[in-house]
């Protein structure tokens, strides 16, 4: 069995949490690229699936969580036009609040 997961809001929050950082500490650059936010929480997300299963079908059962990587092209024309944000999502109201 497979299972299969997305993590936008998960990168996001992480995202998130090293702009803070950087901001706090000064950093003009993070060492942690979207990629390897991205693989954080893949890992993350991964193990507590693991867990749920092990907890629910007992210890009987391999399990794995395996990372993904991909290639994309930068020239792509969906890039133009981006769906799929990461993070989290304002109402309109909230994002004035926050100035935004």
């Amino acid at each position: 069995v497979t299972f299969v997961h997305g993590n936008g809001p998960q990168v996001g929050l992480l995202a998130l949490e090293d702009a803070a950082y950087q901001a706090q500490s000064g950093m003009e650059q993070s060492d942690l690229n979207l990629d390897v936010l991205d693989a954080e929480t893949e890992g993350l997300i991964g193990y507590l699936i693991e867990q749920e299963l092990s907890a629910k079908l007992g210890q009987d059962f391999a399990m794995a969580t395996v990372l993904s990587q991909i290639i994309v092209d930068p020239e792509d024309p969906a890039f133009q036009n981006p769906t799929k944000f990461i993070g989290p999502v304002y109402s309109e109201d909230e994002a004035e609040k926050l100035g935004m």
